[in-house]
């Protein structure tokens, strides 16, 4: 009833010797004869010329047909204009008892483990790019979103580089979903940066230490410094260094325990640079299985990446459950 005002829907079905057929009947205006195998199209639709996403994508029944055809099952329907519509399809019955449920083999939960990315979601549709998000979410990635090319192209710009592009072919703002693949992997070509952790990790303090037009000065001495590269040697201090070539152009450190990452500083001489550096960070943490990442000051780039602010009841509680995870940076 997504797209309907008024009118009913039955869902039906009924065995058919070894099959079993499931109907959906509606009380709609009914498809014209000429359009019973148009409408199985991606895209097409009979009352949409404008193309309003409001009455959605025109994609439901093309995926119903190739999942069926897939799967070797039969489609049908039978429409008259005024009356309405019955949509069908069969299924083979399948046999008394509870089916069994393989299990997974520790290869494969290796390997399942090891395809967790980066994936960047190019979709105008807020509801599709919610699902799509907190699908992606719940299997572990990282998953960046955008509404479209435009914002794709600026998180690609900030350091983003996603394993894995998936986009809408309608986008709004000039460029289609095409267009976005292409360019983005122009820009990301581009950049030219190399990503490395832990190779420079007292260099970066110092990187971090020099002033800027933003900050004449800093707390970060040699005294400081020298502290935190006891902290490195015992493993409880890392850092992501960013490289033009063999010229270090950004990066940041932080401390560990357990599950739990706080970041201290970082530096960029480059464009970016810096902004690179955390999202390589939040990737790295995530493959690592690390699930707390303190960024101590809000930002949008980092809010675009997915920080988030929460309560310090919350926070504690995340604290308490990240503290005792058997992660290594």
């Amino acid at each position: 009833m997504k797209y309907t005002g008024e009118g009913k829907i039955l869902l039906g079905c009924r065995r058919r010797g070894d099959k079993l057929r499931i109907e959906v009947r509606d009380t709609g205006p009914g498809i014209p004869e000429l359009e019973l195998q148009a409408i199985f199209e991606e895209f097409h639709q009979l009352d949409n010329p404008a193309r309003e996403r409001s009455k959605g994508l025109g994609l439901g029944l093309a995926i119903v047909l190739r999942l069926a055809d897939l799967l070797g099952h039969n489609v049908d329907v039978r429409s008259r204009v005024g009356v309405g519509s019955v949509f069908a399809v069969e299924v083979p019955l399948g046999r008394a008892g509870a089916a069994d449920v393989p299990e997974l083999a520790q290869e494969e939960t290796h390997e399942s483990a090891s395809s967790i990315g980066t994936i960047l979601v190019v979709e105008d549709d807020p509801a599709v790019r919610e699902l799509l998000q907190q699908l992606l979410d719940d299997e572990g990635h990282c998953p960046l979103v955008a509404a479209d090319g435009r914002r794709a192209l600026e998180l690609a710009a900030q350091g983003a580089v996603p394993n894995l592009v998936i986009a809408d072919y309608n986008l709004p703002n000039g460029l289609n979903g095409l267009q976005v693949i292409a360019s983005l992997r122009k820009q990301i070509r581009r950049a030219g940066w190399r990503f490395t952790v832990d190779r420079d990790f007292t260099g970066v303090m110092r990187a971090c230490a020099e002033p800027t037009p933003e900050r004449p000065s800093t707390w970060i001495s040699e005294d400081f410094v020298e502290s935190y590269a006891e902290l490195h040697r015992r493993g409880f201090a890392h850092s992501v260094e960013v490289w033009e070539g063999e010229e270090l152009v950004g990066g940041l450190y932080g401390v560990t325990i357990g599950g739990f990452f706080g970041g201290e500083s970082m530096f960029r001489r480059r464009t970016d640079a810096s902004k690179a550096a955390v999202w390589y960070l939040v990737e790295h943490l995530r493959t690592r299985g690390f699930t707390l990442l303190d960024a101590q000051v809000p930002t949008p780039h980092l809010e675009s990446l997915g920080a988030v602010g929460i309560s310090r009841d919350e926070y504690l509680r995340r604290l308490r459950a990240a503290l005792v995870l058997k992660v290594s940076f």
